[in-house]
């Protein structure tokens, strides 16, 4: 409440040191705020080239599946992996006139981590889960012991590397995807998060961060993938397969 907040102590430091911890906080705004115009008009970009072919399907509350396709190689028995919007989206890719190839051919790498026991401590190697990749302002409270982690580099990513949520709720994190950059770096990353190393010959990060996350073009074919009922899960091995459209 408003009368909560008027109660609320405010420490009044010198007029130097308040203008430039002001002037370091406006500008920490003006930066994300230019950093999502910026990713919005990326968005927009990959859209007039993708979207257009194909109309908007109407929702559908029942659709059909042939059986060959559902014991091909994958052998997928769930339905949600052919919902509409789905295939939708994939006739838009195809109907570019552009190549589409797997995500496989255009990477180097895409894996999973073990699973590990966390016993977290006060101080040792910033841990990160899926959940911290994707907040605005994430506050480090995890650490993991470096006597219990004997192999924590396993764990890292590097600068350009895409990071994928694979565990969750369909409705939430889970296929989300961003691209990591030097803060990443050096900390322990949750094994609920698929890592995707870029070739340096092939396609840039940032364009493969659009492919896989467009919200309308891309998202759909990711959660499409997961797996299970009580906490779904996404395969390293079904990312491979997904389609970029060049």
């Amino acid at each position: 409440e408003p009368e909560h907040l008027q109660k609320s102590p405010v420490p009044l430091l010198g007029d130097q040191l308040r203008r430039a911890v002001g002037q370091r906080a406006e500008e920490a705004f003006r930066l994300r705020d230019e950093a999502l115009r910026r990713f919005r008009e990326a968005e927009q970009l990959y859209e007039q080239e993708v979207a257009g072919h194909d109309g908007e399907t109407p929702p559908e509350i029942s659709y059909a599946v042939s059986a060959s396709r559902m014991f091909g190689r994958q052998r997928r028995l769930d339905g949600y992996h052919y919902n509409p919007d789905a295939e939708r989206v994939l006739r838009q890719l195809k109907d570019t006139g552009n190549e589409v190839v797997p995500l496989r051919s255009v990477v180097d790498h895409v894996f999973g981590v073990p699973r590990f026991k966390h016993v977290y401590a006060e101080h040792g190697i910033p841990y990160l889960d899926s959940e911290d990749l994707f907040k605005v302002n994430p506050e480090i409270t995890k650490f993991i012991p470096r006597a219990t982690k004997k192999d924590p580099d396993s764990y890292y990513v590097e600068r350009d590397w895409l990071l994928m949520a694979c565990s969750g709720q369909i409705y939430g994190l889970n296929g989300s995807v961003v691209l990591a950059n030097e803060w990443h770096e050096n900390k322990i990353i949750s094994n609920h998060v698929i890592r995707i190393v870029p070739s340096r010959e092939g396609v840039r990060p940032g364009y493969l961060r659009m492919a896989l996350g467009h919200p309308t073009l891309g998202w759909p074919l990711v959660i499409r993938c997961a797996f299970g009922t009580s906490v779904p899960e996404i395969a390293p091995e079904d990312v491979q397969n997904l389609p970029v459209v060049r």
